[in-house]
This record gives C-alpha cells, sequence and structure tokens, in this order.
C-alpha cells in the first residue's frame, strides 16, 4: 500500500518504549497483530528521526543501523552473537535489520 511505513524492535521493551513516545506525540499510528507499528509516510520524518532514534539512543549512544540482503540476516546474526557485537533486532518496512553501536565497523569484519 503507497504511503504506508511500519516498524518494529523485536524486543518488547523497546517496542513499548516507541508506542509510548507515538502516544505522547500524538502522530496516528496503528499496531497490527505482530505488534509492528503502522503509520502513514507523511509521519515518516518525526517517526523515524526523532521517535524511533530516541529509542535507539537509548540502546546505544550512539549508533548506526547494519543492512543486508535477506538471505543473508541470519549469517550476520550468527556472526554478531559468536563475536560479541551488541546488537538489537528491527523490522522495517519488511526488512529485518541490526541496529549496532557505531563503534562497530561492518565492513572491517568478515561478514
Amino acid at each position: 500500500m503507497p504511503g504506508r511505513r511500519d516498524f518494529k524492535f523485536r524486543d518488547r521493551v523497546l517496542n513499548q518504549k516507541l508506542i509510548q513516545l507515538l502516544e505522547s506525540s500524538r502522530v496516528p499510528y496503528q499496531i497490527d497483530a505482530t505488534a509492528t507499528i503502522v503509520y502513514d509516510e507523511k509521519n515518516e520524518e518525526l517517526i523515524e528521526n526523532a521517535l524511533i532514534s530516541s529509542v535507539r539512543r537509548s540502546v546505544f549512544p550512539s549508533w548506526q543501523v547494519l543492512t543486508c540482503p535477506e538471505d543473508d540476516s541470519d549469517r550476520y546474526e550468527t556472526y554478531m552473537s559468536r563475536n560479541g557485537v551488541p546488537f538489537q533486532e528491527e523490522f522495517s518496512n519488511g526488512e529485518r535489520w541490526f541496529l549496532i553501536p557505531s563503534s562497530f565497523e561492518p565492513h572491517s569484519r568478515d561478514l
């Protein structure tokens, strides 16, 4: 559906933090059966740049989002788990992403 965006932190506590921020902001949104937050793209800047970023900063004060082809996401997760790279999973518009500290340099590692 054009104009629709969705987002979810896999971690329920983080996802609930985001929902609380959305409630406080009074931006329209919906929550689907999988606890994914659905919102209109016209609110994308506020939701993504302010609210989602705020929750990300609560996890890692300085962060980055690691994206990868869907076929490689399990391999990335396994690598990070085995090598002590802290991460949180996110789902954005149907894609699986990894929130990681900005100090981690994914392109210098053998992912």
